[in-house]
């Protein structure tokens, strides 16, 4: 069953024929080649930081790589202001995080931009929430 899994997550190349991954999901932790690195943000910001670049630079060598796949981007933020302010910041985060890929060669037509505001935290711990200050990107088949 980890053969399975790994050729699920890499895909696989026999005899000229090519098999991709339906999904490359954001990474969860360690950054590996199977996954997109979460950029993460200063409070009250969507600046994009020169480390934010360097993820998504790395995320936009995967989208080359697998031109067919859309992409989605989530703003995240975490419990600081308002439910609406939240939302406002989460979408300015995801369309800053848009604007790069698309300044960078990615097609528009691939983009989808969702803002999640405070819905999906990934720490509510005083201590681990500013890793809720996130945009994660996914590819996905159409």
């Amino acid at each position: 069953m980890k053969f399975g899994i790994l050729v699920s997550m890499v895909g696989l190349m026999v005899a000229g024929c090519t098999w991709e991954p339906s999904r490359i999901p954001p990474c969860e932790g360690e950054v590996t080649e199977n996954c997109l690195p979460v950029v993460y943000f200063s409070p009250d910001s969507y600046e994009i930081s020169p480390h934010g670049q360097e993820k998504l630079d790395k995320n936009i060598e995967k989208m080359e790589q697998w031109p067919a796949k859309q992409v989605l981007i989530e703003g995240h933020s975490y419990e600081w202001g308002g439910d609406d302010y939240n939302k406002e910041l989460s979408q300015c985060r995801a369309q800053a995080v848009e604007k790069y890929l698309i300044e960078k060669g990615i097609d528009p037509e691939r983009i989808q931009v969702d803002s999640c505001g405070l819905e999906k935290p990934v720490c509510e711990d005083k201590k681990c929430r500013n890793l809720n200050r996130r945009t994660i990107v996914e590819m996905y088949n159409p």
